[in-house]
């Protein structure tokens, strides 16, 4: 692994930098507090990881070699996307208790996000062409995932102290559409 440091950099800036998990990771932290970030942050980091081996061994390839199934899954992401940031958009002028503004996204449905998450698939396949060769995937995976963890978490804070400084239920709603904006473009930017 001679290329350490330039993976580890590369996994800093792709963990850290906004996307539509990371903007999760921030809105719910906000709106339910930071406990109930952490299973997002653990399982989406998780399966950002693992698109890392599944790319490496063979999922890459399926993509390139099936056009239309890359682009089903962009597409596909973008919809499912852009109607979650609709649905923050529209739950700006809800209440701030729990039982208004609904139920929290589960661990799961982040990992999941990670199938569908243009970012990610972009991430798998550099760190699989650039840094990776069969033998060092499952080390690059476990790396990746121990630091995109506290990158994701210190969203997760971010989100959390939004919590404590927007009190009223007009300052969550302007936090809330400004999530919503974010999550619309940074899932278009990288598809557009």
């Amino acid at each position: 692994m001679n290329q350490l440091w330039p993976f580890l950099i590369f996994s800093l800036v792709a963990s850290i930098t906004p996307g539509p998990t990371n903007v999760l990771v921030l809105g719910q932290s906000a709106r339910y507090g930071l406990r109930q970030a952490v299973p997002l942050v653990v399982l989406g980091g998780a399966a950002a990881a693992s698109m890392i081996v599944l790319v490496g061994f063979g999922l890459g390839e399926v993509a390139h070699w099936a056009p239309a199934l890359r682009v089903a899954l962009t597409w596909g992401g973008a919809w499912w996307l852009s109607v979650m940031a609709v649905q923050l958009w529209r739950a700006a002028d809800m209440q701030l208790s729990t039982a208004q503004v609904g139920k929290p996204v589960a661990g799961w449905q982040a990992a999941a996000l990670q199938l569908i998450n243009p970012k990610s698939w972009v991430m798998a396949l550099t760190v699989t062409s650039v840094f990776g060769h069969a033998g060092a995937l499952w080390q690059l995976a476990l790396l990746f995932w121990l630091l995109s963890m506290p990158c994701m978490g210190l969203w997760a804070a971010l989100g959390s102290a939004a919590q404590r400084m927007l009190p009223s239920a007009r300052a969550m709603g302007w936090f809330n559409r400004t999530m919503a904006v974010l999550l619309l473009a940074s899932t278009w930017i990288a598809i557009l």
